[in-house]
């Protein structure tokens, strides 16, 4: 392995390292489709207030206002980019290897 396929690999490893590290995130609850939250930390999941509101003759009021926190990794969604990374890393390897010259 030559010297730009090293640094193609360590740069897809690296890669692949802050997408596990950083993952796509779903809200599940039961009897709803899952809903995507984004991207965030893997020990610092994304949150949305929940907030409901009454009207009562017009006025709207804040009843209540829920912190609603991910709840699942989206590992679909995530082995979609893995897949990806490792494809084209692969790829551009094959690409940069070198033909021997015979003497």
């Amino acid at each position: 392995m030559n010297r730009a396929q090293r640094a193609v690999m360590l740069i897809g490893c690296l890669l692949i390292a802050a997408m596990a590290i950083y993952p796509p995130w779903l809200l599940v609850e039961p009897k709803e489709a899952p809903a995507p939250m984004g991207y965030a930390f893997i020990w610092d999941p994304p949150f949305k207030q929940r907030e409901a509101h009454v009207d009562i003759f017009g006025i709207k009021i804040d009843v209540d206002a829920e912190r609603v926190e991910a709840n699942k990794i989206d590992f679909s969604k995530l082995l979609t980019q893995l897949a990806a990374v490792a494809v084209v890393t692969g790829g551009v390897v094959l690409l940069l290897r070198r033909k021997e010259v015979a003497a």
